[in-house]
């Protein structure tokens, strides 16, 4: 096992303990919500522009560098970061904005958040002095083992990872794939290939004959079977391998090895491997066994990049980090458990791209999972495996990218309903017509005007939300 991997282990149960006791398994109602409804589209109409609320003296300075401050802060600075500097239309009055993002922290990210800092976190959104419900507000927020953000947020539109079917408001929301600032990265020929697709007329199996070589695993899975924190807080992946995955699995080919996180003894339903095992060891006659030494042990790099299909079981919460893992490494990721979204929610190109590359299978179905894994042909496989290293490409491990993919998606929905108000007329800041400062948009030489069309649709485009489609 890696180095990265026991790594993962010990953040996920350090994390885990921080949890909120009564807020991970209570699925809060939201307000219903829709642009006509919760939105004010005029502020829109004549430029996309951006109100940063000021960020208070000694607070979190915005940068993406890894290096400058512990992760969990990292998430809300890189959020900053990228708004103030990667080319959006920034404005100083909040009046002739179109888009609100708060510079508090309401990431909640890797959980770290007590029920005391909840509703502190709640009172300082609410007091915001241009807060007006949440109207035309930016909320993001990365507590992914939680049903929900744990706090109201009112209209304002919820960019969140783990998203649930129940709290899902379509077309208003924005649901994000679980990563993180320190992330893996994604393998570079898988890379390549992903960024060569628009450009070749190559036949997808002879272009991604690279990334499928040595591909010898029909299906593999390493990960935590997880007993933190509150008991049933993470029923939900050992109940997936106690009903369908008991081990071994009698096929050389499919390895599935749940490692036995936390403690696994008493009256808890667990697996068969881990009974009265703590951290994945068991105390037998004095001396200490490992609970998954029964198991094939494939590591987990060597897993995902010998294994044709990935298992990305929901773990605490809905998604796992699992999925883009798997993808970087150019394995189809299978996601399965209650209550698990696909990203981008299959809206506009990049959603489509994500429910290209992810097999989604219902839990009643995973008996049948491996024959039809299996009987899958290899045009079906060459055409997931294809977006799924066009993700990659994306860099879509990258806080940064997924931060201008969501700005990029709201924009779009805001220019689609301006159109339709407007009788098929695409906004001034879609036509050639739109110009911005260059100063406006962190670029050099204030006095230079630049068509902003031109930089928008070039921006989205980089990260996979084409809005010159409209």
């Amino acid at each position: 096992m890696g180095k990265m991997f026991f790594t993962s282990l010990i953040i996920t149960a350090i994390v885990i303990s921080h949890l909120v006791d009564g807020r991970f398994d209570a699925v809060d109602p939201v307000v219903p919500c829709s642009l006509e409804t919760c939105f004010d589209v005029s502020k829109c109409a004549t430029s996309p522009k951006i109100y940063v609320y000021p960020i208070p003296s000694g607070q979190l300075k915005p940068t993406c560098n890894i290096l400058s401050q512990e992760e969990r802060f990292l998430y809300q600075a890189c959020i900053l970061y990228t708004l103030m500097s990667d080319g959006f239309q920034l404005t100083e009055d909040p009046a002739e904005a179109c888009l609100l993002v708060p510079s508090l922290d309401a990431t909640c990210s890797m959980n770290f958040c007590s029920d005391g800092d909840l509703n502190v976190l709640e009172a300082a959104l609410h007091s915001l002095p241009y807060w007006n419900e949440g109207k035309n507000h930016i909320i993001f927020n990365y507590n992914n083992d939680w049903p929900n953000p744990g706090f109201d947020v009112g209209k304002a539109i919820l960019v969140r990872v783990s998203m649930l079917n129940e709290t899902y408001r379509p077309d208003f929301d924005v649901a994000l794939p679980v990563t993180r600032p320190i992330f893996r990265e994604p393998s570079p020929l898988v890379v390549h290939l992903g960024s060569l697709t628009s450009m070749e007329t190559t036949e997808p199996a002879q272009l991604l004959q690279p990334i499928m070589r040595g591909r010898d695993l029909l299906l593999y899975f390493r990960g935590c079977a997880q007993r933190f924190g509150t008991p049933g807080m993470c029923e939900d992946r050992v109940n997936i391998f106690a009903d369908h995955f008991p081990p071994p699995v009698d096929q050389p080919d499919v390895v599935i090895l749940a490692i036995c996180c936390g403690n696994h003894d008493g009256g808890l339903k667990t697996l068969s491997h881990c009974r009265g095992c703590y951290d994945n060891v068991r105390i037998e006659n004095g001396q200490s066994v490992n609970c998954t030494a029964g198991w094939p042990d494939v590591s987990f790099d060597d897993g995902i990049r010998r294994a044709k299909f990935t298992f990305t079981p929901r773990g605490c919460g809905p998604l796992t980090y699992r999925m883009l893992e798997a993808i970087g490494a150019g394995s189809v990721p299978v996601l399965t458990g209650r209550g698990t979204f696909i990203p981008f929610a299959g809206e506009g190109h990049l959603g489509q791209l994500w429910r290209q590359c992810v097999i989604h299978t219902p839990e009643a179905q995973l008996p049948q999972l491996i024959s039809s894994l299996r009987a899958m042909s290899d045009a079906e496989y060459h055409f997931r495996l294809l977006a799924c290293a066009q993700i990659a490409a994306l860099q879509s491990h990258s806080i940064q990218v997924t931060t201008k993919q969501t700005i990029c998606i709201i924009l779009f929905r805001i220019a689609t309903l301006l159109k339709r108000q407007r009788n098929g007329e695409l906004p001034v800041w879609l036509s050639t017509a739109g110009t911005a400062l260059r100063g406006e948009l962190g670029l050099p030489f204030e006095t230079t005007t630049v068509p902003y069309s031109r930089v928008l649709i070039a921006q989205c485009s980089h990260v996979g939300v084409p809005l010159g489609h409209l």
